[in-house]
């Protein structure tokens, strides 16, 4: 069961990824639901499964881009694997907490995600206006998209 919601969940958040990126874009910005589902996993699931899903999560978003092919992967499983160490000492399922996680940890996969890029491919780094807008988004969006995936785990009773 638990397997056949992961599938599922990722399904619906490749949709809504699309979704946002092409109707409630502002600008050249968009809330980043793939990451937020990516977080939500790393503060919900156990160790196993939350490295499997944004690891996935990853090599989908990579799917989505034209660029460094593994960078979203490395990336998100990097940020699975603070979020980890850093959820033993504060409680993410409340909403102030998970403001901030999102905010920074959108501006860490920002910073981490350029750092790969230029050791692997040289590229030129992204726009800093980047930093203004996305992390907002993202823990904008964050909230709607943790409350949405624990309450399909509460329902179907998954841990």
């Amino acid at each position: 069961m638990k397997t056949f919601l992961c599938v599922a969940i990722l399904i619906f958040i490749g949709f809504c990824q699309w979704f946002f990126s092409d109707f409630f874009s502002l600008g050249l910005f968009s809330p980043d639901v793939v990451f937020s589902a990516c977080l939500t996993f790393a503060v919900l699931q156990t160790p196993v499964t939350a490295f499997l899903m944004c690891f996935i999560f990853g090599l989908y978003k990579d799917m989505l881009g034209s660029s460094l092919v593994g960078a979203n992967a490395l990336v998100y499983t990097v940020v699975c694997y603070t979020i980890l160490v850093v959820r033993k000492h504060f409680d993410f399922e409340s909403f102030i907490p998970q403001l901030g996680l999102a905010f920074i940890m959108s501006v860490f996969s920002f910073i981490l995600y350029q750092l790969v890029s230029q050791v692997f491919t040289g590229a030129e780094p992204l726009k800093v206006s980047f930093l203004f807008i996305k992390p907002f988004l993202n823990a904008v969006i964050f909230p709607i998209v943790f409350a949405f995936i624990f309450s399909l785990f509460k329902h179907f009773k998954v841990q």
